[in-house]
């Protein structure tokens, strides 16, 4: 994929984490697990690309270098799905968890409309990028010469951030009546 790929991909798993860790209330526990397979997917990344550069054969791909790099890169897109799967559903659990648990407790009949609406814009912002990596293996993994990555570079930039700025308030026409009062 590419040092600046794999640099932006560790700093959206980092941003991600950092909300995990906020979300559950500082407990360490429960973003450690996701933390320590974004470092151990950073170092994955790299030495794919170590391996794929390493090469002088890296265009026509017949390289033994570049086939473990390419595996390497399996691996990695692998790691990264199941990492933002898990992210998104423990925050998105967490959230949901807790406004069912205050809805009982203050005795209100309905869940909070606005909570709704947040845990189901992250997870849908949350989805994107996995289906767009899931797509982008299945190309890799059939031998296509085709690319995804200049995709994935705005992808992995844009979520975190639609993530991050959904729950603050910026309002669309179709949730305003939900998040913004």
């Amino acid at each position: 994929m590419g040092v600046l790929y794999g640099t932006a991909n560790w700093v959206a798993d980092g941003v991600l984490v950092y909300r995990c860790y906020h979300v559950w209330n500082g407990k360490i526990v429960i973003p450690l697990i996701p933390a320590v397979l974004s470092v151990i997917n950073a170092a994955y990344a790299a030495t794919a690309t170590i391996q794929i550069g390493a090469d002088e054969l890296f265009a026509t791909g017949q390289s033994k270098k570049v086939t473990i790099g390419d595996n390497l890169n399996f691996v990695f897109l692998g790691f990264t799905i199941f990492n933002n799967i898990l992210l998104t559903g423990l925050i998105a659990g967490r959230m949901w968890w807790s406004n069912r648990v205050h809805s009982r407790l203050l005795g209100i009949d309905g869940q909070d409309k606005r909570l709704n609406a947040i845990v189901s814009m992250f997870v849908e912002s949350g989805t994107l990028y996995p289906i767009a990596l899931i797509a982008c293996l299945i190309i890799q993994v059939k031998g296509s010469v085709a690319t995804m990555d200049p995709i994935l570079l705005q992808i992995v930039g844009i979520v975190p951030t639609l993530i991050m700025v959904f729950p603050f308030g910026i309002c669309s026409i179709s949730v305003q009546a939900y998040l913004c009062p």
